[in-house]
């Protein structure tokens, strides 16, 4: 009988471990950064495993002349990522900057930046618990 129940137990903890309901209880505030974005937040309903915060975005990139006239842009992603976050009672803040644009512009003209499709991406345990979309 001991055999069954311990069995049982052992059964019931995966199921418990992966019942995790992970989802935003703060934020996600973006702000932009010298041509970066830095995304922070907070995130609970995770398991006690450490995570892995993973951001995309796509950057419009437009060389402005001295005139102020826009010529055809660039488009570029940009990403970023924090690993190894410790999780306390299932829950984790978190703040990730992506990698800054790459200025394709000449000397003489500055880049204006848009940044659209932001991509937040949590993984733990080498899945992922959670995945949403922003706009800025």
């Amino acid at each position: 009988m001991r055999r069954i129940a311990a069995t049982g137990l052992l059964i019931l903890i995966p199921v418990l471990v992966f019942a995790a309901n992970a989802h935003f209880i703060s934020g996600p505030t973006i702000s932009e950064h010298n041509g970066s974005l830095e995304v922070c937040g907070s995130i609970a309903g995770l398991g006690n495993q450490d995570v892995t915060i993973q951001v995309s975005a796509t950057a419009d990139v437009q060389c402005v002349n001295r005139g102020g006239n826009p010529p055809p842009g660039q488009r570029q992603t940009v990403s970023g990522s924090v690993s190894n976050l410790r999780t306390e009672n299932g829950r984790v803040d978190f703040c990730v900057r992506t990698s800054q644009i790459e200025n394709p512009c000449p000397d003489h003209m500055r880049p204006d930046v848009t940044f659209s499709d932001v991509k937040v991406t949590v993984i733990q345990d080498g899945r992922v618990v959670l995945q949403q979309s922003f706009q800025p």
